[in-house]
């Protein structure tokens, strides 16, 4: 029987996987047609509770993909994986957290206000509130945030912002956390100090820690305990790092191979570049470096390329070697030569041959540098895959934890306490967060606010000014109807600024709903809750104003009526931009379809041309557009009813006595009993539109499959 974890010590957990491999379609840009691309082949590997592991290799290589496999954030082709020595189930979503590499967090939100509502998110609800204060400066003091910890988001530095997103991950109290690229854009201090961070969460609080990198300074490789190589998806290592003696872990199995890392260049540098390019490259490299001025240079250059072009039989193989053991005899004897310590280049040659030569023997150096010269990259890389998985390591790799490497109770290490959910808290208390989240957002950032205020009150005003309390003649009742399109549109034009909000907030979803925060729902409902007391208050306070300077019928009934109309038509118009907004992937083109679709539903909004006028194949967008049916209801309420007189000039031109004559000419309807049903269709629309947009918000550019996607929709 196992015995029990330590007591200081967290429950762990153990990760290991076996033969995963990777498939994904993909399209020949050439020819049109359709493959499939293999991303990863054959990765085996485990890591135990309580260490650090990184995942490093060239881009490209499939780290990322790795680390979305192991996480369970895609379903690998082939291959298992194990969690504590079983299948994961419902209770892996519950043990484990992930960084993403893209900080995704409000701006205007202090770190506090972060944690603070991440850690309502994750913890259940029947934490109380003092505790969750508890459990915000525990991570606080254990990711060094303190000094930063009232700052927003926005004016933390790159290192301060890595260590909140690692310290919202713990607050769940994961026994295993995955992290893409946590050093990627740090200077090398922040680099540093993230790692350590890291190490320490794995060692002192008995966290297995799973990350990429991608070309790490010399000085945090040593903090890891394990580190996975990988090239074109393929397994070139997977065992111990190194310790500064470069003689173990895999600078010590590069040797052995024939590959021993220079003094004087950083071993994750050596590592990269080793897998990344081909013996030809590097020549290449070499002959621009040495270009100095030297007539054999230009003909021994052109040797060299040609030997290369051909070096692919045995006979040049033997060259290769021939030629570097030449190199390495040359260098011992300028040491020689100079004795007496004066030349220093000499000497550097013969410490770093002597040193190179206590890594490997020459002839072996010699022998590996020929079967790079002999392949090309893609053949390289699969014969140090070939080397890997025959080797110690690779069956070590392969075996299973014996129980005593497992963690002493794996169903406590999986947090099984029942709960089912996919999320540990209610619907309403998801809602209520993104609320508050979004609502404070907008709040400090005046420029979205101003942006909408401006929009509808001043040209409220600017509009009612321009429209200044018309008079009851011909060309009066013609400019209300004027009145109102111009007003109705500028409402309809007014929050343009959401349909790029969806773009914008899109990366902070997805890291949300991926880390089971909320689901989509929640998030749509908070984030719709939140725009109500700007775009309702705005749209109906600018409408009294509008209303009232026009000089409009004093009737509580149709001043009440404009006003609600107004607001419906602010709700179509909202409901449209989120619907573009989540349908498209970047802001340039989300501005591009909102454009053309605002420009069509102006245009067949019944005022520029009647509808009986409009061509017949562009007649179905004025019988459906939200902003045709607002702008008549709207006129039929106002001019049902009103009787103006003639000046004598009207009259002489043929005079229009009665709102409906107007309304007639204009083909709008004269029925008071048409303008709930208009009002009506607009609500409808606007549904519609917000059912798309939800649709798009969930299934749309989300790295998943629709599958993934259809599935996550359902779980709750």
């Amino acid at each position: 029987m196992a015995s029990p974890a330590p007591p200081s010590k967290k429950a762990g957990a153990a990760l290991e996987w076996r033969g995963l491999g990777f498939e994904v379609p993909a399209k020949d840009p050439k020819t049109g047609k359709t493959f499939t691309k293999r991303i990863l082949s054959s990765i085996s590997g485990k890591a135990k509770a309580g260490t650090l592991t990184l995942l490093m290799g060239p881009s490209g290589a499939g780290k990322t993909s790795l680390l979305r496999l192991l996480s369970r954030r895609v379903t690998p082709t082939e291959g298992t994986i194990l969690l504590n020595g079983h299948a994961p189930d419902y209770r892996f979503r519950r043990v484990h957290g992930f960084v993403e590499q893209e900080v995704a967090m409000f701006d205007t939100l202090t770190v506090r206000e972060i944690l603070s509502s991440t850690a309502r998110l994750k913890l259940p609800e029947r934490v109380g509130a003092q505790e969750l204060e508890e459990r915000v400066n525990k991570v606080v003091d254990a990711l060094d945030i303190s000094k930063c910890v009232d700052t927003q988001v926005g004016k933390c530095s790159g290192g301060e912002k890595r260590r909140l997103a690692v310290a919202a991950e713990l607050l769940g109290e994961p026994s295993l956390i995955f992290l893409d690229e946590p050093t990627s854009g740090l200077d090398g201090a922040s680099a540093l100090n993230v790692m350590t961070i890291l190490r320490r969460l794995a060692h002192e609080q008995n966290r297995t820690i799973i990350c990429t990198i991608h070309q790490p300074r010399a000085s945090l490789m040593p903090l890891a305990d394990q580190l996975l190589l990988l090239a074109d998806g393929r397994q070139v290592y997977a065992g111990p790092t190194w310790t500064d003696g470069r003689r173990d872990g895999m600078l010590g199995y590069l040797a052995a191979l024939g590959f021993p890392s220079p003094s004087f260049e950083n071993p994750a540098d050596f590592v990269v570049d080793l897998v990344n390019s081909s013996a030809e490259e590097d020549r290449a490299v070499a002959a621009a470096d040495k270009d100095a001025g030297s007539p054999a240079a230009g003909t021994d250059g052109k040797a060299a390329e040609h030997s290369a072009e051909a070096g692919r039989s045995d006979a040049d193989e033997a060259e290769q070697a021939a030629s570097l053991r030449a190199a390495v005899h040359a260098a011992k004897e300028a040491a020689q030569e100079t004795a007496d310590g004066l030349d220093v280049t000499g000497w550097q040659a013969e410490s770093e041959a002597a040193r190179l030569s206590a890594l490997a023997p020459s002839d072996r150096i010699a022998e590996a540098a020929a079967i790079r010269a002999a392949r090309s990259r893609a053949e390289f890389i699969e014969w140090l895959a070939a080397q890997f998985s025959a080797s110690r390591l690779s069956e070590e790799g392969r075996t299973a934890l014996t129980p005593d490497e497992l963690p002493a109770d794996p169903l406590a290490a999986a947090g099984d306490d029942g709960h089912r959910s996919r999320f540990p808290t209610g619907f309403c208390t998801q809602v209520g967060v993104v609320l508050r989240r979004v609502f404070l957002f907008k709040l400090r950032e005046p420029e979205a606010v101003a942006s909408l205020a401006a929009s509808v009150l001043m040209m409220s005003v600017i509009v009612g000014m321009v429209y200044w309390q018309l008079p009851l003649t011909t060309s009066g009742l013609q400019d209300r109807l004027g009145f109102l399109s111009l007003f109705l549109i500028s409402i309809a034009f007014s929050p343009l600024d959401l349909v790029l909000l969806i773009p914008r907030e899109r990366s902070v979803f997805l890291r949300d709903t991926n880390a089971n925060l909320y689901g989509t729902l929640a998030f749509y409902v908070g984030r719709t809750l939140a725009d109500i007391p700007f775009h309702v208050g705005f749209s109906a306070v600018g409408a009294v104003i509008a209303y009232w300077m026009a000089g409009f019928q004093a009737d509580a009934a149709k001043c009440g009526i404009f006003v609600l109309l107004t607001v419906i038509l602010m709700f179509g118009t909202t409901s449209l931009f989120m619907a573009v907004g989540s349908l498209s992937p970047n802001v340039a083109t989300a501005n591009g379809i909102v454009s053309i679709v605002l420009l069509l539903a102006m245009l067949f909004s019944g005022i520029f041309v009647a509808q009986e006028n409009t061509p017949v194949v562009f007649r179905w967008i004025g019988d459906i557009s939200y902003l045709r049916f607002g702008v008549e209801a709207a006129a039929t309420s106002e001019l049902t009813g009103l009787s103006v007189s003639c000046t004598p000039q009207e009259a002489a031109l043929g005079c229009v006595t009665t709102g409906a004559q107007l309304l007639e000419r204009n083909s709008f309807n004269t029925d008071l009993d048409y303008i709930w049903p208009a009002m009506g269709w607009i609500v409808l629309q606007g549904v519609i539109f917000r059912v798309i947009s939800l649709g798009g918000l969930h299934f749309l550019f989300t790295k998943q499959t629709l599958g993934e996607r259809w599935r996550a929709a359902f779980e709750w």
